[in-house]
């Protein structure tokens, strides 16, 4: 049924675009996304912006799950002049505002001043600036290409020497700013596509990931197929100092590996360790996987 959850804040059409979730009362996911989905629909509605959402119950609704081939529970699709695509970002509030932002938005903002370039920084944190004179420089174009690939960063382009000076950036150069780790990275290599894509996929994370289910894909999705994953109890005496070597070994091997880290004090990380056939009596525990196979 439309709007059974989110009714107070949602609107089923747009001349622009709306934003359609597929949900099922029983589903426990879903429950976990309705309060996130619906502060996103109210900062969205405060913004005035003209994206729109709204919600239906595909186990009445059952011939729309059919027409889209709703496979599980949640699905979110973003439709828009007719056509429909799989929702990818965050499942929290700030991800989806920020994904449909980006996506009904040019890839790459153009900033004008100082205070406007600080203020993108500190927005998200991911947020990738190019520093170039000429915004339609060959370089541009694939850091614009680029920009269209990952929906859940925010990407900026200034051409002006006080917003250099400003960030400390050199010019003609692309720098990731984040609010974890280094905070900055300057890429150095060649603008071709593969290239800026491992450089972003390398840096976006942290050196030591904490799991849970929002960064898995992201993860394990990543150009990065080699892992570690580090099986620790966050109320063990020695986590901390634990940590902090994953952490340089990380550092050793940015670029090469993701270190991820499972709290075993999560009691739905439980299956995880099952699945490599462990118990809470084998933490702490290390994996090594590789997924280029896969």
């Amino acid at each position: 049924m439309f709007l059974l959850l989110l009714s107070s804040l949602l609107l089923i059409s747009s001349s622009l675009s709306f934003k359609e979730e597929e949900d099922a009362p029983w589903c426990g996911h879903c429950k976990a996304l309705a309060p996130e989905y619906s502060k996103a629909a109210l900062t969205l509605k405060e913004s005035g912006s003209p994206i729109k959402l709204a919600k239906v119950d595909a186990t009445v609704e059952t011939e729309l799950g059919k027409r889209y081939e709703i496979q599980g529970f949640p699905t979110l699709k973003f439709f828009r002049n007719h056509l429909s695509i799989d929702y990818n970002g965050g499942r929290d509030a700030a991800g989806i505002v920020q994904w449909l932002v980006k996506k009904t938005g040019p890839p790459l903002t153009v900033l004008e001043t100082s205070d406007a370039a600080s203020s993108f920084v500190d927005q998200s944190n991911v947020v990738l600036v190019a520093f170039f004179k000429d915004i339609n420089s060959d370089s541009v174009k694939r850091i614009e290409e680029i920009a269209r690939h990952f929906d859940d960063h925010l990407f900026g382009i200034a051409h002006t020497n006080e917003i250099r000076d400003k960030l400390s950036a050199n010019e003609d150069s692309l720098v990731l700013f984040k609010k974890f780790d280094e905070r900055r990275v300057e890429y150095n290599g060649d603008f071709s596509m593969d290239s800026l894509k491992y450089f972003i996929s390398s840096n976006e994370l942290p050196l030591v990931v904490e799991f849970n289910p929002e960064i898995s894909a992201k993860v394990f999705g990543s150009d990065v197929k080699t892992h570690l994953v580090v099986f620790l109890s966050a109320t063990a005496g020695d986590s901390a100092n634990r940590l902090a070597t994953l952490a340089d070994v990380a550092r050793l091997f940015k670029g090469q590996i993701h270190v991820v880290y499972v709290n075993t004090d999560v009691a739905d990380h439980l299956r995880i360790l099952e699945f490599f056939g462990l118990t809470k009596e084998h933490v702490p525990a290390y994996r090594l996987i590789n997924l280029k196979d896969d």
